[in-house]
């Protein structure tokens, strides 16, 4: 599964292994699922988040159970077709769904008090006397990334990013997708409109060779004043801006005309990276020529999904 699975993983899939809690974690933050006839797919419903089926083996459902209704009322996946629409529309279409709704009530009648009721059953079975103490539900501990859910590559994966421009209202705006490249050119499906985001020692040459925006990890480029325009560019002509990695998520961003500038964050929230502040920059280029001219700061509205708050990123020449 592993192998078979290695470019998605080395790509940023985490696969959950179901003796551990990290599956209950992942729905717990799941903003789509894409489900079967299993339980976890009733679970997610329950939860409230939209679901689309990818495989439903209608035979081993148990007739009359919420799981054989699900399996009438969810749309089912179509390989045809592009998945973030269908999800799309599986997430307006179920919203306040008076079916789903009474599905949600029938998984239990009394949300938030099994682990009461289950543990008077249980000691009723002991015959043994309940302890005085509430019965508390135990939180779901947040995962952390291991060897076994992720293969860490030496060097940055490649990325295709799309962004648009908007005004918050406050300061412009960027809303960015990225996606992974080297899954895109296997599936040969293109990105219209992306710039090529990629590590300079990715040892697959095609991507820094390609690449509109170089990004220098910290622990490679400690030093971001030591990184000169003319010392990459030599290597990779193609690239219209460079960024070197901070310690804290932002970077030093160098443009071919010398200009540098300091990318912060000033509200880090946890999405955040420098890859994506790189990303971020580069729009604003495209869209901004005051970057020769800039003498104080110039905060940027950034947005990595509608399901996410915004970040804040701020900009300063170097001096």
């Amino acid at each position: 599964m592993h192998s078979w699975l290695a470019p998605l993983i080395d790509a940023g899939l985490m696969l959950p292994r179901p003796e551990t809690e990290v599956w209950k974690a992942a729905l717990c933050a799941a903003d789509f699922l894409v489900g079967d006839h299993g339980s976890l797919t009733t679970y997610g419903v329950a939860l409230g988040i939209p679901c689309v089926l990818g495989a439903f083996r209608d035979l081993v459902v148990a007739p009359g159970s919420p799981m054989e209704r699900l399996g009438e009322v969810l749309p089912r996946l179509a390989t045809a077709q592009p998945l973030p629409a269908q999800l799309a529309r599986a997430a307006q279409a179920q919203r306040g769904d008076p079916e789903l709704i009474a599905l949600r009530h029938r998984v239990t009648s009394e949300p938030g008090r099994s682990a009461a009721l289950l543990r008077r059953l249980f000691y009723s079975w002991l015959r043994l006397p309940e302890p005085s103490r509430p019965a508390a539900t135990r939180p779901i501990p947040v995962p952390s990334v291991s060897p076994l859910h992720e293969r860490r590559l030496p060097h940055l994966p490649a990325m295709l990013v799309t962004t648009t421009s908007y005004d918050s209202g406050l300061a412009p705006g960027v809303r960015v997708h990225r996606f992974p490249a080297a899954l895109q050119r296997r599936w040969n499906t293109p990105v219209t409109g992306a710039h090529l985001v990629a590590d300079p020692d990715d040892p697959d040459l095609r991507w820094p060779r390609s690449a509109d925006v170089l990004v220098l990890p910290h622990e490679r480029y400690p030093q971001p004043e030591a990184v000169k325009w003319s010392d990459v560019a030599a290597r990779f002509p193609g690239c219209g801006l460079i960024a070197v990695e901070a310690a804290d998520q932002g970077c030093t961003v160098l443009f071919a005309d010398d200009t540098r500038l300091r990318a912060h964050w000033v509200d880090r929230t946890a999405w955040v990276s420098c890859p994506l502040a790189a990303s971020a920059v580069h729009a604003w280029a495209q869209m901004s020529p005051r970057r020769r001219h800039l003498r104080g700061t110039v905060r940027i509205e950034v947005r990595a999904s509608d399901q996410l708050p915004p970040a804040l990123l701020e900009l300063a020449p170097v001096p």
